[in-house]
This record gives C-alpha cells, sequence and structure tokens, in this order.
C-alpha cells in the first residue's frame, strides 16, 4: 500500500535535488541573476535613511516615507509587475523592470548631491519602491517557474536562498562604499549594479540555453 500522505508531496528530497538543479543549462547565467538583481537595490536602500536625515528630515518624516508610504508603493508595485507580466511577457519584463530599478536608483544621486529640488527625494523614495516591488514580483515568478514540481521545495529555497545572498552583501559594504565614495557615486554605482544584472538578463535571452524558463513537468505515468 502507498504511504500515508503519498504522493509527489510525501517525497523525501536529498541534495541531489540541488545538485540537478546547478547542472541545469543556463543554471550558472541565472545564479548570477539571482545574486545581482536585487543587491543595487539593497546597497542603494540600506543607505537613503542616512542620507534623509543628513538631508534634514526628522524622523517621523523618515518613518512616514519609508515606513507606510514607502510599504504602501511596494505593494502597489508588485501587484502591478504581475499585470505587466502578462502583457510583456515575462522574460522581457525581468529586463525592463530591472532596466527601471537601475534608472530610479542612479536618481538618487540628484537630490544626494544637491542638484535636485528637496521634494524629489520623496518621489524617488517612492519610485524605487514602487519598481523594487515589480521586479520583486517578476524575480520571484521565475524563482517559481523554474522550480521542478518533483523537488519544488528544494529549488524555491534554493534560489532564495541565492537572491537573499546578494542583498545582504549589499548592505553589508554600503556604508563603506558611501564613506569612501560620497552619496552621489555611491548611488550610482548601485545603479550600475542594477543593470548589470538586467544586462544579464538580457544575454540570457540571447544565450544558446535561452532566457529563464519553466521546468519540466514530471511524468504523468
Amino acid at each position: 500500500p502507498a504511504p500515508r500522505g503519498g504522493g509527489l508531496a510525501a517525497r523525501r528530497v536529498d541534495f541531489g535535488a540541488l545538485w540537478r538543479f546547478l547542472r541545469r543549462d543556463g543554471a550558472g547565467l541565472w545564479i548570477g541573476i539571482l545574486l545581482l538583481y536585487r543587491a543595487g537595490d539593497a546597497m542603494a536602500l540600506t543607505m537613503v535613511n542616512p542620507m534623509l536625515v543628513d538631508q534634514g528630515l526628522s524622523l517621523e518624516q523618515i518613518g512616514l516615507l519609508l515606513g507606510l508610504a514607502g510599504s504602501a508603493a511596494a505593494l502597489v508595485g508588485a501587484l502591478a509587475g504581475g499585470l505587466l507580466m502578462e502583457r510583456l511577457g515575462r522574460n522581457p519584463a525581468l529586463v525592463v523592470f530591472g532596466l527601471a530599478q537601475a534608472g530610479v536608483l542612479c536618481l538618487y544621486a540628484l537630490p544626494a548631491g544637491g542638484l535636485a529640488p528637496f521634494g524629489a527625494i520623496y518621489a524617488l523614495v517612492l519610485a524605487s519602491a514602487l519598481v523594487g516591488g515589480m521586479g520583486t514580483a517578476a524575480l520571484y515568478t521565475h524563482m517559481m517557474d523554474r522550480s521542478d514540481p518533483r523537488t519544488a521545495g528544494t529549488d524555491f529555497t534554493l534560489q532564495q536562498s541565492l537572491c537573499a545572498a546578494g542583498p545582504l552583501v549589499g548592505s553589508a559594504v554600503s556604508g563603506f562604499s558611501a564613506a569612501a565614495l560620497g552619496y552621489a557615486a555611491h548611488f550610482a554605482l548601485c545603479g550600475g549594479l542594477t543593470l548589470a544584472a538586467a544586462g544579464l538578463v538580457a544575454a540570457s535571452l540571447t544565450s544558446r540555453h535561452g532566457a529563464p524558463t519553466r521546468a519540466p513537468l514530471p511524468d504523468a505515468r
């Protein structure tokens, strides 16, 4: 008799599932995308709070902007990203959203260098949260697509861990970067990292392995 709770969900996944994922066509390029796609954004946003303090905003203003308004914009971005992916296509959307994130992060250099109106800071914070939500929705959709249904939990957890590693390192070095380069150059660097991630996605579209695609379905037998 079949074990209780049988089927795919009951099968134990060993480390072989990780190895099979890493051996897939285009896995190296996809891992690079996972590591970089959110790294520049995290590296930039870690220094937004200190920059806002230096720009003279009160803690109440910063909390309202980054907490309430920023979270709401990120939620709207995630919903909009899901809708736009259906229109643009999943692969092109990952490129477009990455380019949008890179552009917004680079624009932070303007108010940081005193080259934009004070109110532009508010618009940039909301815009970065919006496009960040769109990019996250697209990235996580691809992560689910690339998870083999037979080992979906293992595949997704591996990708999520890689996706978190880049932002973790970016956040850790952000203070050193801002201190060495200044806010304006720091944000330009963060935008450059995000642009590089979008470039990797674009490169995957023309590689012989193609862009990130859905994992194969298990045999019905």
